[in-house]
């Protein structure tokens, strides 16, 4: 999606995504008006119907900033990938930045980085930079990812998967509609790195501030146990080597299938270990297979030929002779 400064579109859109983050959402929304930028954009909030005061704050900042800010409501809880769609989809801008209602960032020159450097370098599709945990029972300064990611990354080390901190990136707005089997991915960042690495390169900005992780009791992801976060990684790529299998990509689904087999090896229980691993060799043994069965039923259920126009079907011979 191409945009031009006379075309009525903003250059980029802030995507949040919250639900009941009404303690958080306000100094999420500061930090992304407190952005310095030449350009325009837009912050578009997709609230999956929240059940405290989250709604309220929203409202209040839409009123307040009129077409600045879109808020998405839904009537009934879709569940943090569907939601994070329906915000993607409704992205209007060349480029999309993300941070959820429970982050912020720190700094008032972030996206004009980043955007300048995009704008620049062609041949990247996202960059991104550090971001720090907070919480009450987090070490001050404590960064989020370590050390050995925070620098550049490969096109093909973005399609293996690789992590990047989710609040501070900023990519192209070129992924379109998310596959559907990515419904059930709950750790539905490490799907879109591997998407987009498809596009392009990711660069690392270390002259951007870090941005602010929260880790609370209501976080999606930063407050399950250190095991329940591996079963979601496993899960997210099994969903990711689907996607890949239809695409009839099946080098890098299995590549993709063997990342999750290696995770359940090394993190995660002997059973569940075991069950994820079986899973994932069977399928790697089946689906060779599955062309010979396709074709085979086809073969099974081929129609009869049908009577040629104007010619009835030929009579029995010992019918002729009447």
């Amino acid at each position: 999606m191409e945009t031009s400064p006379d075309s009525g579109m903003p250059m980029l859109s802030v995507l949040c995504i919250t639900y009941n983050q009404a303690d958080y959402i306000g100094q999420a929304l500061d930090s992304f008006l407190a952005q310095v930028t030449d350009f325009d954009f837009e912050i578009v909030v997709s609230d999956d119907c929240s059940t405290d005061a989250t709604p309220d704050i929203l409202e209040s900042y839409r009123q307040r900033l009129g077409g600045k800010i879109r808020v998405l409501r839904s009537p009934v809880n879709l569940g943090v990938t569907r939601n994070f769609r329906r915000a993607m989809n409704a992205c209007r801008g060349k480029y999309i930045a993300l941070c959820e209602g429970d982050d912020f960032w720190r700094g008032q020159f972030k996206l004009q980085l980043q955007v300048e450097f995009l704008e620049a370098n062609s041949d990247f599709v996202i960059v991104y930079h550090s971001a720090n945990l907070i919480g009450p029972e987090v070490k001050q300064d404590t960064s989020q990812l370590p050390r050995r990611l925070q620098c550049d990354a490969s096109s093909a080390e973005l399609i293996a998967t690789r992590p990047i901190s989710t609040l501070t990136a900023c990519f192209r707005n070129v992924l379109g509609d998310l596959p559907n089997e990515l419904d059930q991915a709950p750790a539905l960042d490490l799907c879109l790195w591997s998407l987009l690495g498809h596009h392009g390169k990711g660069k690392y900005l270390e002259t951007i501030e870090p941005a602010a992780y929260r880790v609370h009791p209501g976080g999606v992801f930063s407050m399950h146990s250190e095991r329940n976060r591996y079963v979601m990684t496993a899960q997210t790529l099994l969903c990711l080597s689907r996607v890949y299998s239809r695409l009839d990509r099946s080098k890098i689904s299995d590549a993709v299938l063997l990342k999750a087999a290696l995770l359940a090896c090394t993190r995660l229980g002997f059973v569940s270990g075991l069950k994820l691993v079986a899973m994932v060799f069977a399928w790697l043994f089946v689906r060779p297979l599955l062309p010979l069965w396709k074709w085979l039923s086809g073969r099974v259920h081929q129609p009869s030929p049908q009577p040629s126009p104007g010619r009835g079907p030929k009579a029995h011979p010992m019918e002729r002779k009447k």
